[in-house]
């Protein structure tokens, strides 16, 4: 296995470290081997990541990504059976043909086709994007990005010059990528034209136009398309249009009956799978003149209130079903039921509102009424009510007749034909969701852990328990567990490489699978965050791929076997490939490979029980070179579940978006301590506090800290738990806060910008704060959990640090905090980064901010007084 093949790498390096050992003692007169070295800043830019890409459509070759913070990034096609390698400096967006060629685009708009059998190359200029078509026979080249009008340039596999084809203000290829549609724009006249690609053959569609022509979606199977005519760009009129092959005909809906109403282009059309019906998203049409500047009437009667209401252009949206034949329209949804989900052959829709108790059920996925409609009727029926409008809660089946949804902690099914429900469940497991986890404050909000996908005869549905993967009959003749996580506490989900094709393109959730050919697992174990993946085939045991105490990702299926990565906090990712029935992975790719001259720090995990005896985990990162009869100053770092990035690599880096770095820390003589926290629902600080203090005295009694030593880091929620915590002990002798909230109350009554307008008040209720009621159900336990009601307890030194234009935890949290400790005269310093949201992403901030918190830690854990910052004022001069 591919913990051997580590064994014996580790075996060799303990052989070494015993060489040097016995070189020393014996006097020898050979050439001194050179001595492991410490990280310092100036050798950060030496490290990059590794970030696998695509996979030739047999799986002969794949490609990966190499990056440097100095931009400075390598392109590789590699072959999975071999060592043979092709280098491609600067290479992006790389995609295989066949598994003969593979292009990718080089510096300076150009594009590259590499011959993967001769290494031959050939480079084409002017290029901006590129599309293939009829699996890689043809490529289609742009000399302009998109929304553009563009000269397309067609090609062979052989990169010879096959069309051109001029002022293209629009193309589309069908999901068969064998036909495309493009709209070109001479003299001010609009025309459609498409290319078959299978014989190549280009076709002059009868449409043209001195308007324009927008928005081509194709039918799924390619039958047909349908598109937009700008009749008047002023007025924002558009004519929808629909093309049908099969018959030569142009379809238009003219005009709308509601002259209220536009169509919104910004949410494409979608043709039914039956080529019958058009779905068109529309908007209110907003009245003329518009007065931005007049008085805003937030009516307290109102579902939602008025930032929430009119936020976007054209207001509540509704959605109308085209009849293409019948040349008529029907409405599906409604600004009364704005949301809405149809089957694939829009006969029915399931429709809401996400604002329906919006009022009295702060929520990020509000109560709502689910009700079912047939399109064709109009008729309408409640289908589920007061129930969550999270994701999976109520959808169609892939062949649009049954609706599976969630009630009553069950999934059922329903038949629209026979109008019968079936519990397809019937308690099989403890539960499908995370209530009972969140009640105790385990989760930050009530989730199911949902859909997988579905079988291939669409006769099934793959669903997650907390642990498990479950194969039920859409009948409810049967319900089995695929996977036997529970008993190890394991953690099976399906492999995201099996949503994605083989360039990497997302192919969504709605994915059916071959039971009998089977799938790739992921599986992690929340006892020590070991992880692994193993194969699932129909009728036979899950079998294990790789497994260990590292972080194993990415993985690809090949015709012989398996390509991953894997890391470890002390060992750079590497990528592997893993033969069918072999224990003996091969290292294909090892990043970072000057690592083995510095000295790097390892992790640990560790166990400790908090105040009311509960078990928890917490990672700590070992200092490079550590010493086992030496002290050290330590950093805490908490957040939630933190202890399981145990095994996660990470690059000393200056580019930091919240100015910390586990790796920056280690390198530098620090102990880097990551503590699990249970939360209680009402107790949130409270809680916190304790298993943080907890993680400390465990540590401690360890004996490699130095007591008096210790700092403590936190960003956001984590933010919230460093301003909370030194002001209940003075266990830290410095803390640093990141976008904090200090004031709970105020932060309550927030109107938060990240969210158009929702109040915060969701998140305390029912979200990550924890506070499990309104603040005027429990005002005594929200006083208690505010950091900005115990400022006068801290004795702790403290920095501040907030984005100006943060639209998660407003500045003024920050201020605040930074306010109450200035005004009763404690050591404080507030960091302000203009023009920065809740983390930042400016590179120079980023460096600032993780040298001024470094150097903040210095000054307090190692008593280096050289930060003048610190000392004299907040005035720009950077930390030496």
């Amino acid at each position: 296995m591919f913990l051997n093949y580590l064994d014996k790498v580790l075996f060799l390096r303990t052989s070494f470290i015993v060489g040097i050992l016995l070189f020393f003692l014996l006097g020898s007169t050979v050439a001194q081997i050179p001595q492991k070295k410490r990280i310092t800043e100036a050798d950060y830019d030496k490290w990059s990541s590794l970030w696998t890409k695509s996979l030739s459509p047999s799986g002969k070759w794949m490609s990966y990504e190499i990056d440097y913070s100095n931009s400075q990034d390598t392109l590789f096609v590699q072959s999975t059976s071999d060592l043979k390698k092709f280098t491609i400096p600067a290479g992006t967006s790389g995609r295989f043909i066949a598994d003969t060629y593979f292009l990718c685009m080089l510096p300076g708009a150009r594009l590259q086709l590499l011959n993967l059998s001769s290494g031959t190359t050939t480079v084409i200029p002017n290029v901006m994007r590129f599309e293939l078509a009829a699996q890689g026979k043809f490529f289609i080249v742009s000399d302009k990005t998109y929304k553009q009008k563009s000269d397309l340039k067609i090609y062979n596999q052989r990169a010879k010059l096959i069309d051109s084809i001029g002022s293209v203000t629009e193309f589309k290829l069908n999901d068969q990528i064998d036909q495309m549609v493009f709209v070109t724009n001479n003299n001010g006249r609009y025309q459609i034209e498409m290319v078959k690609f299978k014989e190549y053959e280009k076709l002059l569609l009868p449409q043209n136009s001195l308007t324009k022509f927008h928005q081509l979606v194709w039918q799924k199977n390619g039958q047909s398309f349908t598109y937009l005519n700008e009749i008047d760009s002023a007025a924002k009129t558009q004519v929808v249009n629909y093309y049908s092959f099969e018959k030569g005909l142009n379809y238009k809906l003219d005009q709308l009956k509601d002259s209220t109403k536009l169509i919104y282009t910004r949410v494409p059309m979608v043709i039914s799978e039956d080529g019958k019906s058009v779905a068109i998203s529309l908007a209110n049409r907003p009245p003329n003149p518009i007065n931005k500047n007049g008085v805003e009437i937030w009516n307290g009667n109102d579902k939602s209130i008025f930032p929430q209401i009119n936020k976007s252009f054209g207001g509540p949206f509704s959605k109308i079903r085209w009849n293409i034949e019948k040349g008529t329209y029907t409405e599906i949804s409604s600004e009364r039921f704005p949301s809405v989900q149809l089957n694939k052959n829009m006969s029915h829709a399931v429709i809401s509102n996400d604002n329906a108790y919006a009022d009295n059920s702060p929520s990020h996925f509000p109560k709502t009424d689910y009700y079912l409609k047939s399109i064709e009727s109009g008729k309408e029926q409640l289908f589920l009510k007061n129930h969550s409008s999270g994701p999976d809660q109520i959808v169609f089946t892939p062949k649009g007749d049954q609706l599976l949804y969630y009630n009553q902690k069950d999934w059922w099914v329903y038949d629209l034909l026979s109008e019968k429900k079936v519990n397809i469940t019937q308690k099989k497991v403890l539960a499908w969701d995370n209530d009972s986890l969140h009640i105790q404050g385990g989760t930050s909000q009530y989730e199911l852990y949902g859909i997988a996908g579905w079988t291939d005869d669409q006769k099934s549905v793959l669903v997650y328990d907390q642990f498990d993967l479950w194969l039920i009959a859409l009948d409810g003749s049967s319900c089995i567990r695929l996977t036997k996580g529970r008993e190890k506490q394991q953690e099976f989900r399906i492999a995201n490489s099996e949503y994605h094709d083989r360039n990497g393109n997302y192919l969504g959730r709605n994915v059916s699978f071959n039971v009998a050919k089977g799938f790739l697992l992921k599986f992690l174990d929340k006892n020590d965050w070991s992880s692994g993946f193993a194969s699932y085939r129909n009728g036979q045991a899950v079998q294990s791929i790789i497994y260990g105490q590292r972080m194993f990702e990415q993985i690809n299926r090949t015709p012989t076997g398996f390509v991953f990565t894997s890391q470890s906090f002390d060992v750079s990712p590497q990528l592997i490939f893993k033969a069918n029935n072999d224990n003996s992975p091969v290292l294909l790719y090892q990043s970072n490979k000057h690592q083995q001259n510095f000295l790097y720090g390892k992790s640990r995990l560790i166990r400790y029980k908090n105040a009311d005896g509960d078990s928890l985990k917490a990672a700590i990162f070992y200092p490079a070179g550590f010493d086992a009869s030496k002290k050290y100053p330590m950093i805490v770092h908490p957040y939630e579940i933190q202890s399981k990035l145990i095994h996660s690599y990470e690059n000393p880096s200056l580019l930091n978006s919240i100015g910390f770095n586990i790796s920056n820390y280690t390198a530098n003589g620090y102990i880097v301590l990551l503590p699990d926290i249970k939360f209680k629902l009402g107790d949130p600080a409270v809680a916190a506090t304790n298993c943080i203090v907890d993680a400390v005295k465990a540590v401690l009694a360890l004996g490699i800290v130095i007591p008096n030593k210790i700092g403590l880091i936190g960003h956001s929620f984590g933010g919230y738990q460093a301003d909370y915590v030194i002001s209940q002990t003075n266990l830290f002798a410095t803390a640093v806060s990141g976008a904090g909230i200090s004031d709970i109350i105020g932060y309550y009554f927030n109107l938060s910008e990240n969210n158009v307008g929702l109040p915060e008040m969701w998140r305390y209720e029912t979200q990550q704060q924890r506070m499990g009621k309104s603040l005027y159900e429990d005002k005594e336990g929200y006083l208690r959990n505010s950091p900005i009601m115990s400022v006068d307890q801290i004795k702790t030194p403290l920095l501040i640090w907030s984005g100006k234009r943060d639209r998660v935890v407003p500045m003024v949290q920050s201020v605040s905090m930074y306010l109450a400790l200035r005004r009763l005269g404690k050591e404080t310093i507030f960091l302000a980064y203009p023009n920065e949201d809740h983390t930042l992403s400016s590179p120079s901030n980023q460096i600032d901010l993780t040298k001024r918190t470094a150097s903040w830690f210095d000054y307090y854990l190692k008593d280096d007084k050289s930060a003048e910052w610190i000392t004299k004022g907040t005035t720009a001069i950077l930390p030496n």
